[in-house]
């Protein structure tokens, strides 16, 4: 799909202008989680079956991946997890396919609000390290 692996970032509580960065690394990777996901996906499989072939097709995805794909999807649904496990898969397949909308669309406001408040930040700590000298 020529998007960069990378891990995923994790927010930081205590530095809350890290959800910018969470959240660009997020919005690249999307599409990447979409695929990967869609093998912990249960009854619904056929019902997204058609936007994952769109995914495909957007990336430019090679016949030759695309069974690779399946074959590590059929491995996925297979895989032996804990009751937390499931709970934690079904909890991002419903966001990053049921609900791809509704995330899509937080993202975008806090990837375009974050920097302005980002701005504000080192305008006030500039001003305030200007006054203590």
């Amino acid at each position: 799909m020529d998007i960069p692996a990378t891990n995923p970032q994790r927010f930081i509580p205590h530095r809350w202008l890290s959800a910018y960065d969470v959240g660009m690394h997020t919005k690249r990777m999307l599409p990447v989680y979409k695929v990967l996901y869609f093998g912990f996906m249960g009854k619904d499989k056929a019902l997204y079956k058609d936007p994952l072939q769109q995914l495909y097709t957007d990336y430019h995805v090679s016949e030759k991946a695309q069974r690779r794909i399946a074959f590590l999807h059929q491995d996925l649904s297979k895989k032996g997890m804990t009751e937390s496990g499931k709970m934690r898969k079904s909890r991002v397949v419903k966001k990053i396919w049921f609900e791809s909308q509704g995330v899509e669309m937080h993202l975008s406001v806090y990837l375009g609000v974050l920097p302005i408040l980002q701005e504000y930040v080192m305008v006030f700590q500039v001003s305030v390290s200007s006054v203590n000298i």
